[in-house]
């Protein structure tokens, strides 16, 4: 079962099908961003990231995958083994921060202006550790201001 679906499983229930493919397409970029920061390194991942976006970038759901690509770049820096990287998918779920909705109020807002190498999001916050210690930070109470 996909990382995505795991967490539809457990956070999804009285969603509709096409708030689950939101909710799925949320889960989905922070998972990716992070699997790839933390094997390629941020770079890499920010690269890829805008290369997916490229052409879309002002549209909702591009913007909401550049706020939930930040999550998961922040995420995969900290993070030692999928394991630490899917307990920290849970805690930004708990902590609302990862959009996994098109009708979420933060998509009104300005998004991080990415800078090459930097992800403008880097949180301070709970601290979840995978089987190998690793440490993870919450956007709530992080520097990236649009969680």
């Amino acid at each position: 079962m996909s990382v995505s679906n795991q967490f539809l499983k457990s956070h999804g229930a009285n969603l509709t099908k096409a708030q689950q493919n939101e909710f799925k397409n949320g889960i989905r970029h922070v998972a990716w961003q992070a699997s790839i920061t933390m094997e390629e390194g941020l770079e890499s991942a920010v690269d890829v990231g805008r290369l997916h976006e490229l052409g879309e970038e002002n549209s909702i759901d591009s913007m909401a995958d550049q706020h939930n690509n930040a999550i998961g770049q922040s995420i995969g820096q900290s993070a030692k083994d999928l394991h630490g990287i899917i307990e920290a998918i849970g805690a930004e779920i708990a902590a609302g921060n990862i959009i996994t909705s098109y009708s979420d109020s933060r998509l009104n807002q300005t998004l991080p202006t990415f800078v090459d190498g930097d992800s403008s999001y880097s949180g301070s916050g709970s601290t979840s550790s995978g089987g190998s210690g690793s440490s993870t930070s919450s956007c709530s109470s992080g520097s990236y201001s649009k969680c």
